[in-house]
């Protein structure tokens, strides 16, 4: 994977790369990394297996490091893009899928923003393998069975965030991160003051999952990557879920059942977020304000459904008329 205008995969990896067993695919800078990953590892909707006679070694993310911040503070819409993303949400995506992330024009930068960048770089993939890259000078990144699909999607850093798991490394830049829960629904009004507010904060990252009153059977999917921020539906709580449709898997059940607490089920709130001096206490004051109060709280699902919703409609339909940018 890279960004647009960084140097090419070919000038910075090692020219002695064996070219009988390696083979490089070069990714468009638009291309979300888990559809590449998925069709050596994953059957597809269609039914189609995963191709076995390949084995990914590593995913490699190239970064501009001296366009960084500006791609993730003025996000573009990617064209003919089924999920509705930004360039910001792929770039973002990109190095928390990677198991290699390669800084390229660092040298560039003032002492202060190169540190920003790399800061920034750790917390969003604390696992990653981190390397500068100095023109001219290829870099052997390429590294035996490193790659692994379940670590690449469940261990990004807004993910060990929630999972209390974050190295939280200390570089002097003020990142921080928190995890933030709750056990009812956001009244989507005051929800819509929050998300002005959190347009004060410096954010970096934000992930995960909403609960909002009006839309009691559906999962909320927030994502923010810098300036460009989503909300999408994730489908139907499986509280919301008739049984006869759960896995039958009884693992997968028992999974369900690890976050239930009745009589919601899995409707949660649990979101993760990381920025550069952000404040802890007010956010959180902020989104606790937003949730719904004891009184309305007890009104329940019927009634919360006729309220007044002025949240961007989530679903994302063919593409066309998607308008759940909440920027």
């Amino acid at each position: 994977m890279r960004d647009d205008g960084v140097a090419d995969l070919s000038e910075v990896l090692d020219s002695h790369t064996d070219v009988e067993s390696d083979i490089v695919i070069e990714a468009d800078a638009s291309v979300e990394p888990m559809s590449i990953a998925e069709i050596f590892y994953l059957e597809s909707p269609e039914g189609i297996p995963p191709d076995t006679r390949f084995e990914i070694r590593s995913v490699i993310t190239v970064v501009d490091a001296s366009r960084f911040f500006s791609e993730l503070n003025v996000p573009e819409p990617i064209p003919d893009v089924e999920d509705d993303i930004t360039s910001a949400d792929v770039i973002v995506e990109q190095i928390e899928f990677a198991d290699v992330i390669v800084l390229n024009r660092l040298s560039e930068m003032e002492p202060a923003e190169r540190l920003r960048v790399q800061s920034a770089i750790e917390w969003l993939n604390p696992r990653a393998y981190v390397v500068e890259h100095v023109a001219g000078t290829p870099l052997d990144v390429l590294r035996a069975s490193e790659f692994d699909l379940s670590t690449a999607a469940e261990e990004a850093g807004w993910v060990q965030i929630l999972a209390g798991s974050h190295p939280k490394l200390n570089r002097g830049v003020g990142l921080e991160g928190l995890a933030i829960r709750a056990r009812r629904p956001v009244h989507p009004e005051r929800f819509l003051e929050f998300l002005k507010k959190m347009e004060s904060e410096n954010i970096l990252r934000i992930n995960g999952w909403l609960w909002v009153a009006t839309r009691n059977g559906e999962i909320g999917l927030w994502q923010r990557a810098g300036r460009s921020s989503v909300l999408v539906s994730g489908g139907a709580w499986m509280a919301a879920t008739p049984m006869r449709e759960w896995p039958e898997d009884p693992m997968e059940r028992e999974e369900i059942m690890s976050d239930w607490i009745a009589p919601h089920g899995d409707r949660r709130q649990e979101l993760s977020i990381i920025g550069f001096n952000i404040n802890e206490l007010e956010i959180r004051r902020a989104f606790k304000h937003c949730l719904l109060t004891d009184d309305e709280f007890e009104k329940g699902a019927e009634l919360w459904a006729t309220w007044t919703d002025p949240l961007p409609d989530w679903s994302v339909g063919d593409g066309s008329d998607f308008d759940g940018y909440l920027n």
